[in-house]
């Protein structure tokens, strides 16, 4: 394959002549355009037995030359085994004649012998002696019930954002003021206070569902609307432990014009 966009770097000559050009402008290229790829002169290797120089007696021929169909199309992709964009060395030249390309692998996709696997008495014991991959996300898996992590997990509470200046993406509209706590324990108690130490208000959370934040909308425990300032955030996590945040919030005039 070549791309017939690229002139400048023998994309439209019908000849297998990639150039060295990966990139057509330095550093990160914004624009499909930019990319070269030295022409593009794909290389396809296909599943099927090799039909000579005689287009017309290949099995995908019809489909090839067809190719405005996406079912055509898709049936000749199924029929790909490997794809590769080669590049000429830079300042080289291809010569006339023979050009031989190797596109090898570490390990061909056969079927292996397994029997030197421990568990496996011969091959067709795991997926048919075909290759097989294997991971573990022991490390990273989530842990339940442990009181040790929930407890460290108390560190992650946060509130959101701090310092509130007016507005956030947790509001929906104009009069809708809120902050977020987060990374909340699922039975918590959260007491919110001014910098006299006066409880401006409290909430206790005991959740049926895994919900691990809580809206504040700003106001106190007789639904006033808060003034601005500082103000201090208590969660008492139980036998989890306790966090103590300090949050600053500037809060902005109801705006009713933009009704």
């Amino acid at each position: 394959g070549e791309a017939s966009t690229l002139p400048d770097h023998n994309g439209n000559d019908m000849i297998w002549n990639p150039t060295s050009t990966n990139l057509a402008t330095e550093g990160f290229f914004t624009e499909p355009s930019d990319v070269v790829f030295g022409g593009r002169h794909y290389v396809y290797v296909a599943m099927s037995e090799y039909a000579g120089d005689d287009e017309l007696e290949h099995l995908f021929y019809s489909r090839l030359i067809a190719m405005e169909s996406f079912v055509n199309q898709k049936k000749v992709y199924e029929d790909l085994a490997w794809v590769s964009i080669p590049l000429a060395s830079q300042n080289s030249t291809l010569l006339d004649g023979t050009i031989e390309v190797q596109i090898r692998v570490s390990k061909s996709y056969e079927k292996h012998n397994l029997e030197d696997v421990e568990g496996c008495d011969a091959a067709s014991d795991i997926n048919d002696g075909n290759p097989l991959y294997a991971f573990e996300t022991n490390s990273i898996m989530t842990v339940t019930n442990d009181i040790e992590t929930a407890t460290d997990a108390m560190d992650l509470i946060q509130v959101v954002p701090n310092p509130y200046y007016g507005n956030t993406n947790y509001e929906g509209d104009q009069i809708d003021t809120r902050v977020r706590i987060t990374n909340l324990p699922k039975i918590c108690t959260i007491s919110i206070y001014n910098v006299s130490g006066s409880l401006v208000r409290r909430v206790d959370l005991d959740s049926e569902v895994n919900v691990t934040g809580w809206d504040w909308d700003l106001k106190n425990n007789h639904n006033i609307a808060i003034a601005s300032g500082v103000y201090i955030i208590h969660i008492d996590g139980k036998e989890y432990g306790e966090k103590i945040l300090k949050w600053f919030g500037a809060l902005r005039p109801i705006d009713l014009d933009s009704f």
